[in-house]
């Protein structure tokens, strides 16, 4: 896929019905649950609910926007016409290469005690449904590009959905039947504040390496 379809008119809607389907908040870019468009008993047998659901509010979304639920005037549906100006802030900040982030809302969230002592972990949280889209969609686009660059021993944050830590624990456990009669060793690591210390130059010059679009590069720079 290009930089571009991983910001189609397709692909925001679909982030904002997945995200609506698990009880986020979409701004109210979507339309209501009394709203939806549900197919027939028949054609939604052996779907999933969350399929089922995903399908309803796709449909109410094409009736509106072809014109064939008869409504004539977007503007007396206040969820259409935010969700046209959502998707057009959207696409109009990336492809102009002027996204700006609004400054994230930072909480604490509770790790494990330590001595008695409880450590925290310090989140943001983006408020704004188009710094959310634009985050989620380059998230896509990102995992996408380093795929195929990530070692066959990385288990996080794969676009594959089967290789995960679940993975790692069986292969781990092969591996452990193999060599029964020897030692095992396990080492923990990790570099404290990771994105605070990390040379942003190095980041820029592996991205450029690893081919992300100019494009991209502006949106990461935001």
């Amino acid at each position: 896929m290009k930089f571009e379809d991983y910001f189609s008119i397709e692909a925001i809607v679909n982030d904002l019905i997945r995200w609506r389907i698990k009880g986020k908040d979409v701004g109210k870019a979507l339309p209501p649950r009394r709203m939806w468009s549900r197919a027939g008993v028949k054609d939604r047998k052996g779907m999933s609910p969350e399929t089922v659901r995903c399908q309803a509010i796709w449909r109410t979304i094409h009736c509106v926007f072809d014109g064939s639920s008869g409504a004539d005037n977007l503007s007396n549906m206040h969820w259409a016409e935010n969700l046209r100006r959502l998707v057009d802030e959207v696409r109009a900040a990336v492809f102009s290469g002027n996204v700006a982030f609004e400054k994230p809302e930072i909480f604490s969230v509770p790790k494990a005690r330590v001595n008695g002592i409880m450590q925290y972990r310090e989140v943001a949280s983006f408020r704004r449904a188009a710094d959310r889209v634009i985050l989620s969609r380059m998230t896509a686009y990102v995992r996408d590009v380093l795929e195929p660059h990530l070692s066959e021993h990385c288990y996080s944050f794969r676009r594959d959905s089967t290789v995960t830590y679940q993975l790692a624990v069986r292969r781990l456990q092969e591996w452990r039947y193999t060599h029964a009669d020897g030692p095992m060793f396990v080492a923990e690591c990790d570099i404290k504040k990771f994105f605070d210390n990390i040379s942003h130059d190095v980041v820029r010059r592996r991205w450029r390496e690893v081919g992300f679009d100019p494009v991209a590069e502006k949106v990461l720079e935001a």
